[in-house]
Parts: structure tokens; sequence; C-alpha cells
């Protein structure tokens, strides 16, 4: 038997109470009997057609991409949505997981005949043709408003407001704009000066404005969307901030920002280090001395104490470890390691590449997938990237390294490697990828390093000297 559900809808409840969900439904089951149809389940909702989050319409949109059932039945075609785009979308939804729908009421909507769906594919291909027309008209009247230096709408950037529809400034707020400027050409970085002039934006928001063309006069559009053109032109405002000074921001936003992609990437030991003591990452500090000396530090113990809420208000009392001193430690003990592995058997070095097996694939995979985390992590530590927007990022990542993780872990079952002891097989590719670090290539050494390191457990008490510390190696077995 053919399985359906049904979906109703009303927009208020004093809809509810003259057209009746009830009345809906009924035609909706009378429908299905007469077509042999088995109802698995009718979801209703009283929610305006405009709002696609309505709580019945997103299970629906669950149960098609699950491919629960075979036919969606309908009352009629605006109980899905009143918005073009979204019956659009809906359509193709359905579309790609094969499932069919009815429209009790308008009979051409009917993709389970020939007819019906030739019918249905016009209709939609129609609403399609019309909203691109419309899109692709309100798109030429915006540039052509943009290219005439005209406002296009929406709130004007901090420092203006609108009068009649034009960009005027606000001089209690362009004083502010004006002060964010002269400060960043002095030295000041985007935290020093939220911090300077108490700013709860966030060194975000402060770059956002520095990197605004509006300030120097201009109008852009283009930049967001889906746009196949941007155009920039002399607006029809009076500038905050002069060419000249709004042009050397941009040379000095983009020079820190060079520099900032060249120290990322000096720490062997990026994503490798565990602090002991609180569990959390040690990463390495950068700006300042820190790009002349670098260290690695428990990136708790840096964070502001208003962001340690997010790990749940932990700190953590350790002192920094000089960036040489460890990194010559570790290396020194894996050779160790090494050489204590090939007196055990004399053995014949494989001359394999690192990313050979699926194992090794999936190990590089994950250290890439931790080195941007930990990038991430310093972009919010540096004030250059939002509480939220850091969160959400890591968290994707770390759904990422998630999924990694357990595809390594299905090699390991697959392939039965993975004993207690570390046979033949192991310890030729311990010492193979050992043979292939080169610390001068510090991304490429950070990957080969991760395929034999699963952590390094780190202890350094803040009152103990800079080179006394404590480390713990473990091993992947691979």
């Amino acid at each position: 038997m053919k399985r359906a559900i049904i979906y109703t809808r009303v927009s208020t409840v004093m809809q509810e109470e003259t057209e009746s969900l009830e009345n809906q439904i009924k035609q909706c089951l009378e429908f299905a009997k007469n077509k042999g149809y088995k109802v698995l389940g009718v979801y209703s909702d009283v929610l305006s057609g405009t709002k696609d989050d309505r709580p019945n319409y997103l299970k629906v949109k669950e149960l098609i991409e699950a491919k629960a059932f075979d036919t969606l039945i309908i009352y009629e075609l605006s109980r899905i949505s009143r918005k073009n785009t979204e019956l659009i979308n809906f359509s193709e939804l359905m579309k790609k997981n094969g499932i069919n729908f009815i429209s009790v009421t308008e009979p051409s909507f009917d993709t389970t005949t020939p007819e019906g769906a030739l019918m249905t594919s016009i209709q939609f291909g129609m609403i399609q043709f019309e909203r691109d027309n419309t899109v692709k008209r309100t798109t030429e009247r915006l540039y052509y408003k943009a290219g005439e230096g005209q406002w296009l709408g929406g709130t004007p950037p901090f420092g203006y407001k609108l009068v009649d529809k034009k960009l005027i400034i606000d001089e209690a707020k362009a004083g502010i704009v004006k002060t964010i400027f002269a400060k960043y050409l002095e030295g000041y970085s985007l935290s020093q000066i939220c911090d300077e002039y108490k700013l709860m934006w966030g060194a975000s928001r402060v770059r956002r404005i520095l990197e605004n063309q509006t300030y120097a006069g201009y109008i852009r559009y283009g930049v967001r969307g889906k746009q196949k053109k941007n155009i920039l032109v002399k607006g029809n405002h009076n500038p905050i901030i002069s060419k000249e000074d709004f042009e050397e921001v941009q040379l000095l936003l983009e020079k820190k920002s060079k520099k900032y992609t060249h120290k990322a990437k000096r720490y062997l030991l990026t994503g490798l280090l565990k602090c002991k003591e609180c569990g959390h990452n040690y990463i390495g500090l950068s700006g300042g001395s820190y790009n002349v000396v670098g260290y690695y530090s428990c990136h708790l113990k840096k964070l502001k104490n208003t962001d340690k809420a997010i790990y749940g208000g932990q700190d953590c009392n350790t002192g920094n470890i000089k960036q040489t001193v460890i990194e010559g430690v570790v290396l020194n003990e894996l050779k160790n390691v090494v050489d204590s592995l090939k007196e055990i058997d004399d053995i014949e070095v494989e001359n394999k590449k690192v990313e050979e097996t699926d194992k090794g694939r999936y190990l590089i995979e994950i250290t890439k997938l931790k080195n941007r985390k930990d990038k991430i992590l310093e972009l919010y530590l540096d004030g250059d990237l939002e509480k939220e927007n850091y969160k959400k990022r890591s968290n994707d990542i770390a759904a990422e390294i998630k999924m990694m993780e357990r595809k390594l872990e299905e090699e390991k079952i697959k392939d039965n490697t993975f004993s207690k002891n570390l046979d033949m097989r192991n310890r030729e590719r311990i010492i193979s990828y050992f043979n292939k670090i080169d610390p001068e290539n510090v991304s490429e050494a950070n990957a080969i390093l991760s395929l034999i390191i699963d952590r390094i457990e780190v202890y350094k008490p803040k009152t103990r000297r800079q080179d006394d510390f404590e480390i713990e190696i473990f091993l992947n077995i691979l």
C-alpha cells in the first residue's frame, strides 16, 4: 500500500476557527482513503505561511529527507508556503528524495501522474521564471542607484544617519570613527582601541569600520551575495575620513594580515601539546616580542576572565615554555624512542610516503583540522574574531575532527594492526616517518609528528624555571 502523510496549516487561531484545520484534515483523509493511501501521520501548524521555521513543517522536511513515506497530501499549495522561493526549494527537496505530492483542491498539482507531473513542472517553472525576473529587475535598479552614488537603503554605517534617504554625518558618532582611524594609524591594535575607549563591539567590528569605504566617501555594491560584478563609485555623501588616511589604513591592515599568516606557521608542536593541569591545548604565542622569541602557553591561562566562562569558568596556573627548548626536548625524546625501536630488530626502513595508508591520510586531515582550530582560537584571542563566530567555527571543526576520528577507528578495526604489542610494521612506519621530519618545513613536520604522536602532556608550574618542565609523550600505534 502506498504510504502518505498529510500536512495542513492555517495562519492564525482566528483563521483556524473559520477555515478549520479539522475541515482540511477531513478532506485530505477522505482523499487518501479513496485513492488507497495508508496515512502514516497528520502534521499541522497554526502559523503564517511566510514563516519557514514552523515546527511541523520542519518535521515534514525531516521525513522527506529520511524518505519515510511516498506521497505528501496537502489541502492546497499555499499551505506549504506563501513565498515563491520556499515553494521552489521545497519542490526540489521532494524531487531529490523521490517524494510525490498531491493538492486535494488543485488537481493540476499531482506529481503521481505524468500529466500532473508535467503541469506541476510548468507551474513551478513559471514561479521560478517570475522570481528570476524580479531579482534581475531589482538588481539592475540597485546597480543603477549605486552607480549614481546613492545610498541603497538598510542601516547606515556607524557615524552616519539617514535623512530623506541620504547619508548625513552624525557628528557625535563620527568623532568616534575618526578616533578609531587615527589611533590605528598611530600603531594601536584593534583590541587596544576597544580597551582604550571602552568600546563594547569587539575587535571584529572595529576592523569592519576600518575597511568600510563609505567613510572615505564611496559607495560599494555587489560584494556580497552572488552578483557577478561589483562597483565602487564616489558617493553623494560627505566623507568622515580622508581618502589618503583610508588607503594608508588598508595598507596597514594588509601588512598585519600577512604578518599574522606567516607567524601562524612557526610552531612545530601545534595541536600536540596538552596542559596536564587543566587539559587544554598549549598554543604558540604571537605578536610583539613573541615574534622574535617564541613561547608556548596554555590557552586557558591566556583568556580574559570573562571569556573563561566558555570553558566553565576554569582557570590554569601554569607557566610559559620557550619554543626552542620544548621542541628540542620532544625531538630528542622521539629520537630516543626510534633508536630503541631499531635496537629491537634490525629493520630495513621502507621509503614510503606519509600519506600512503588510509590511516595516514585521516591522521594528516585531523592534524590540519586541529591546526585550523588553533588558528581560529588565536584569531579570537587577538580580538580579530567575535566570540559567537569563534564558538560556531570551533564547534564545526570539532565535528569534522570527530568524523575523521571515527573513520580512523574504522580503519584500525579493519586491518587489526592496533594490537597492544608494537609489531614489525608499526616500528617500520614510526622509524620511516621520523626520518622524513624536516624541522625547517614546519607545516609538513607538524603533520608527520601528528602521525607518530597522539599527544604530549606538559606539566609546568608557574613557579619553576623556564626550562624546568615535564613532558609525557603518547605515541599513535600506527
